[in-house]
């Protein structure tokens, strides 16, 4: 008979929290893809580039709201269930409170062991790919760079500015700032004309009539150099785009992190606040325990917000303020999911509050069944 009820409860929880879960899941998903559109209109990567990028985006979205569809669903499922009258019925054939609750916590077990696979694997290597894929892919430059009377600045260190294109696809009084020299020289070109020239391997712009304007690198030396020209080629193959292809520390496996982790610690100057070496590992200490907080502390918030909700098996409609009650626990529950991610962010600032980020949740779980065992004692007095 036990079977049966968790065979049901456990069938009306999955349908409810898949359509939640995928339903919310894309239409941020949707949302997101529209911001990454500036991969294709400023950036000039291409439009399969783009879906891949904003596909392989999935996974983070879904490991990010899987906590809020949880209690969602769980929340919806125990009213429906009391709704139909059907706690009521389970309570009368005597099945115990207690039994539906574990059952929830078991839900909750491997619904936490999910979590922790998308966010220690899955979230991690797609976005990874996802970076891999922008990194990868051969830029279409001439679209986004060569557009009328607009300066643009797509490639890294490079600005152009054309003030028109003729019948004949050339561009008209053509004005170059080139940065990109590690050097820190300042080119300026100027030219009446230019015009895309490719081969089978790099796309060049070629510049007719100008000039070239560059100072000179030494700090203390002013000059300011000319060079006129006929007819000048820049290689745009050379250079890249603004994206950003330097993977971020939630695009990391979770391995490397531990491994940037252990390289933080030993090379960290603690006086001085800096890294002692420079390595792949950008950024803060701070950053990387906060990411390694995410992937393993946050499933442990999950049954805090299952008990929470399970508090509603006890509460049927006849009873004053119904509605309210209800819908008191489910926006606490929604506090205690802001409050785990604010929480998140001081996680990462000292081992005190790293401790604290675990300790937290387990604790409050302990406290939160203990107490509904004893309510289901009461209950049943």
């Amino acid at each position: 008979m036990n079977n049966k009820i968790n065979i049901y409860f456990l069938r009306e929880f999955l349908s409810l929290f898949l359509i939640i879960l995928f339903s919310i899941g894309i239409i941020i998903w949707v949302i997101q893809a529209v911001n990454y559109l500036e991969f294709v209109t400023e950036d000039g990567h291409s439009f399969l580039v783009y879906i891949q990028y904003s596909l392989l985006n999935l996974p983070k979205i879904i490991s990010r709201l899987l906590p809020f569809a949880f209690f969602t669903t769980l929340f919806l499922t125990i009213s429906k269930f009391e709704n139909n009258n059907e706690l009521l019925i389970l309570w009368v054939t005597g099945l115990k409170e207690k039994k539906i609750i574990n059952f929830i916590l078991l839900i909750c077990f491997f619904v936490s062991l999910f979590q922790i696979i998308f966010l220690t694997f899955l979230s991690p290597q797609s976005l990874n790919s996802a970076r891999t894929f922008i990194k990868d892919s051969n830029v279409s430059l001439v679209p986004s760079l060569l557009k009328e009377r607009e300066f643009n600045d797509t490639i890294k260190g490079f600005t152009v500015f054309i003030d028109k294109v003729n019948e004949n696809r050339e561009y008209e009084n053509i004005f170059l700032v080139d940065t990109s020299k590690a050097n820190g020289e300042v080119k300026t070109i100027i030219a009446k004309k230019g015009q895309i020239v490719e081969d089978e391997i790099n796309t060049y712009l070629q510049l007719i009539n100008g000039a070239i304007q560059y100072s000179n690198s030494e700090p203390q030396s002013k000059k300011i150099n000319i060079i006129n020209f006929d007819k000048t080629e820049i290689n745009l193959s050379l250079f890249s785009t603004k994206s950003t292809t330097d993977p971020k520390f939630q695009e990391m496996t979770t391995l490397t992190l531990l491994s940037c982790f252990n390289y933080f610690k030993e090379n960290f100057d603690y006086s001085k606040k800096r890294i002692l070496i420079d390595i792949e590992c950008n950024g803060s200490i701070g950053e990387i325990k906060s990411e390694i907080n995410r992937r393993f502390g946050m499933p442990l918030y999950l049954p805090v917000l299952a008990l929470i909700v399970c508090f509603n098996i006890f509460r049927t409609k006849d009873i004053y303020n119904y509605n309210l009650k209800k819908y008191s626990i489910f926006v606490f529950s929604f506090i205690i999911l802001i409050l785990s991610e604010i929480f998140l962010r001081y996680s990462g600032k000292s081992n005190i509050f790293m401790l604290a980020y675990y300790f937290i949740p387990i604790v409050f779980s302990i406290f939160l069944y203990i107490l509904l065992i004893k309510k289901t004692k009461f209950e049943g007095a």
